[in-house]
């Protein structure tokens, strides 16, 4: 039985972005908290006193690359309003190098280890003094990073990029395409055809060979017309378990409940046609850590 008081403690702690995973017991998930947050606060007072660290044996900081929280405020008020939590525990830093051409920002941990304690954010240098970037805005990139930053420990991939891109405001190709990208494979199907099909163009002009090019046209608009089509499919499947929270369970922030859900969870949602299905996926949670912070916080 897990009283009042130990609710209350894993509910702040759930609010601070540090989330419950399914089955997790109450000293399992205060045990997990403390330590992701002594190793945060470790790194935060290493760099106050001035010394450069080394991360992930990738890159190198100090505190003159370290982005204030303030800087950050209006990516946490998003996760709050979405969601319903507001990171502070995940330092963030200003870094270029360590990105990609066009990327405007990531999550970095030690790949090696799921389970890994420290992870912090990185934002393109030129966020320091600019708001936008290209096509980026700090504060949504800010919280899409910190989206995956809560839900890093659920290990749970499937749905992840498409609540992170539920951060971008509008109706943009960042939030049509995004939610498609849920690993390296879905990266190559859009990318490759189109790769390929250039390639295929250079034969024709450079050699004597002859390419089949509606063939190579025909995969490059497959290639994204796929991960467009994913990215609806699972969009579908959470406004519709969206919907059924609200229906029957009279959920008041669905989003939020739904984020801290693995991928079977949100289907069995989207699937409920009636009130006694509800009832029974319910009763399956009874008792569970996780179930009860969710339903003393947004129901």
């Amino acid at each position: 039985m897990i009283c009042n008081m130990t609710l209350d403690k894993a509910c702040l702690l759930d609010e601070a972005g540090i989330l419950p995973r399914a089955g997790e017991k109450p000293e399992e998930f205060f045990a997990r908290g403390e330590r992701v947050l002594n190793v945060s606060r470790g790194l935060l007072e290493r760099l106050k006193r001035g010394e450069k660290v080394r991360l992930f044996d990738e890159f190198e900081v100090d505190k003159s690359r370290l982005i204030e929280p303030e800087t950050v405020k209006g990516g946490m008020d998003l996760t709050s309003e979405l969601y319903g939590f507001r990171i502070d525990y995940i330092n963030g830093f200003y870094l270029s190098r360590e990105l990609g051409v066009l990327f405007g920002g990531c999550l970095a941990w030690d790949g090696e280890d799921e389970e890994a304690d420290l992870a912090v954010f990185l934002l393109r240098d030129v966020f320091r003094k600019k708001p936008r970037w290209l096509f980026y805005r700090r504060d949504e990139l800010s919280a899409h990073e910190l989206c995956h930053g809560a839900r890093r420990f659920l290990h749970e991939h499937k749905y992840e990029e498409y609540f992170a891109y539920r951060t971008a405001k509008g109706f943009g190709v960042r939030k049509l395409l995004g939610g498609g990208f849920s690993g390296v494979l879905d990266s190559l199907i859009f990318l490759l055809p189109s790769l390929l099909l250039v390639a295929a163009e250079a034969v024709n002009s450079f050699t004597p060979v002859t390419m089949p090019m509606r063939f190579f046209w025909a995969l490059a608009v497959a290639g994204p017309l796929f991960i467009v089509c994913k990215s609806l499919k699972l969009g579908f499947a959470v406004r519709r378990a969206a919907a059924r929270l609200a229906e029957f369970g009279g959920a008041l922030k669905p989003y939020a409940v739904l984020f801290r859900l693995n991928a079977e969870e949100i289907e069995e949602l989207a699937g409920l046609k009636t009130r006694q299905e509800w009832d029974k996926f319910e009763a399956d949670h009874a008792g569970e850590l996780r179930w009860m912070i969710i339903k003393k916080r947004f129901f």
